[in-house]
């Protein structure tokens, strides 16, 4: 069996993954540890340990399944944990999704909605591979749309009519973004600091260097909050991202080079737009500025020209 592609894990997965794996290993020792040092009853102190040392291997045993490692071949799909190994030959494979959400398993405080890539089997079974989790499922997408080229697998979606883009040219989807949250931060920021620099505050008369700590945190904000402030435009063909915070900076999308949108909203974020190329590249705008009539009216538009426009959100 010859391997053709392997996932690979985000930096950030197995840095979280380890910190858990250790916290989770550390309970249940911790638990016999104040159990003992006390007169509590030998048997509280078993159940007492039990319970963590279950829960730890519980909730090790639940991240292990979101993210195996799976191989792809010229025989099939194989999926492997750690206590077991699923092989799917390609003829099992029915159908694929390139982009839709999924649900992390586990219990409910660890269960949430992501970006991934799902491969339907037969007898009911399926594959996912997480976006937020490895990082070359663009790789895997590139593979699958050979598969559905040559007819091995289906994956259905509506073709591009560029005939109609004259019709929505210059059009832009933007909010006020002087409503935001985000920049009735920043305004406080920067009153506090025009406060605290025309005031005769003896510290900073002493210190003029602490003038710097509020403007740091004027611009660490202002940096932050701009990932949450991009706005949309159809110029000529191409998708245009701009951002309210940094008007200077703009991304540019080819039209025909877009296979999806989908609209979607990150737990404690604003209301963002997933751009999914048809290389199986995937970036998140969020959009914090626009309302649900601008939603609504980018839905429209892009179904006008034939780009498929999810929403995984209400708009």
């Amino acid at each position: 069996m010859n391997t053709i592609i392997t996932t690979t894990y985000k930096t950030k997965v197995l840095i979280a993954w380890s910190f858990l794996a250790f916290a989770f290993i550390i309970m249940p020792v911790l638990a016999w540890l104040y159990a003992k040092s006390g007169s509590t009853p030998f048997a509280i102190k078993i159940i007492y340990t039990s319970f963590f040392a279950a829960l730890s291997i519980y909730v090790i045993i639940t991240f292990l399944r979101r993210g195996p490692k799976i191989t792809f071949s010229c025989d099939g799909i194989t999926v492997f944990y750690p206590w077991k190994k699923n092989f799917l030959a390609w003829e099992q494979v029915q159908s694929v999704t390139m982009h839709q959400k999924s649900t992390y398993r586990g219990p409910d405080p660890f269960r949430q909605q992501a970006e991934a890539l799902v491969i339907y089997c037969s007898e009911h079974k399926k594959i996912v591979l997480f976006d937020d989790i490895y990082s070359n499922t663009s790789i895997f997408r590139q593979y699958l749309a050979q598969k559905v080229s040559e007819g091995i697998i289906s994956d259905v979606h509506p073709s591009l009519n560029k005939d109609r883009l004259p019709e929505i040219n210059f059009r832009t989807y933007k909010g006020n973004a002087l409503l935001q949250f985000y920049t009735i931060v920043l305004l406080f920021l920067l009153s506090s600091f025009l406060l605290l620099f025309t005031s005769n505050n003896y510290a900073v008369q002493q210190k003029p260097v602490l003038l710097l700590v509020p403007v740091i945190m004027l611009v660490i904000f202002c940096i932050g909050f701009s990932y949450q402030m991009f706005y949309f435009s159809i110029q000529y063909d191409d998708l245009v991202i701009k951002n309210h915070y940094l008007f200077w900076a703009s991304t540019s999308i080819k039209i025909d080079n877009i296979k999806e949108l989908v609209m979607e909203q990150p737990y404690r974020k604003s209301i963002s737009l997933r751009v999914i190329t048809k290389d199986g590249q995937s970036v998140l705008f969020g959009a914090g500025s626009l309302r649900n009539r601008h939603w609504r009216a980018l839905k429209t538009d892009m179904k006008f020209i034939g780009i498929p426009c999810r929403c995984d959100t209400d708009i």
